[in-house]
């Protein structure tokens, strides 16, 4: 196989990987992901090809729950079949400073109160990898700790009548945006196959004369 065949082949199989790219969303209001008390957890179980894939949602506080570094504080976690994969504390409406505890996977967060006693939203965005025996579960995990090392004792649960959770929207890209090294390959890829068929094309004309 020549050059620009392997070349093409590449690039049409990078296409095909894109064009089979899933966006797998959550049915929130199924799976009870509304007006939470802390602590508590659900989980999301979904059917995915292994793989890399990125992770999208947004998680809603209600009245007054708590960042991090007080006597309030409140912790989400975030757990990837049975991995912990993100802990952040935030402000959605109670006070507290917005802190990523625990971030192997480079996520991003921002969060906003809405003000005191208001709520708030956090949209949290993260790669993360699917098990390649096609069954996925995600768990969103919020709990109010009455300890710990880093701040003492705590107030613990506070009871939904002052401060609860839930996660407004979720999902799930099982073909996320290539890395800059893949689109390296592809645009190298592209330079290959111009260059050949320009070096035919001379090469055609040079015979012609």
């Amino acid at each position: 196989m020549n050059t620009i065949r392997k070349t093409v082949l590449g690039l049409a199989l990078f296409a095909i990987g894109n064009a089979n790219a899933e966006v797998i969303t959550a049915d929130v209001n199924a799976l009870g992901l509304n007006n939470l008390g802390s602590p508590n957890s659900v989980s999301w179980n979904f059917s995915a090809p292994g793989g890399n894939a990125l992770l999208k949602f947004g998680l809603v506080g209600y009245n007054s729950l708590d960042g991090w570094g007080f006597f309030y504080t409140d912790i989400f976690s975030l757990s990837v079949n049975g991995n912990t994969a993100f802990k952040g504390s935030f402000n959605l409406g109670g006070g507290g400073s917005d802190t990523i505890l625990y971030n192997p996977n480079n996520a991003t967060a921002i969060a906003m109160s809405n003000g005191f006693w208001l709520g708030g939203v956090a949209d949290i965005s993260l790669p993360i990898s699917l098990q390649a025996n096609g069954n996925q579960t995600i768990t969103f995990i919020y709990d109010s700790p009455t300890f710990l090392s880093e701040l003492g004792y705590l107030a613990g649960p506070q009871g939904v009548s002052d401060e609860s959770w839930g996660v407004s929207w979720a999902n799930v890209n099982t073909d996320p945006v290539p890395e800059p090294e893949e689109w390296a390959m592809m645009f190298i890829g592209v330079g290959m196959v111009a260059y050949q068929i320009k070096r035919k094309q001379r090469q055609a004309n040079r015979q012609l004369i």
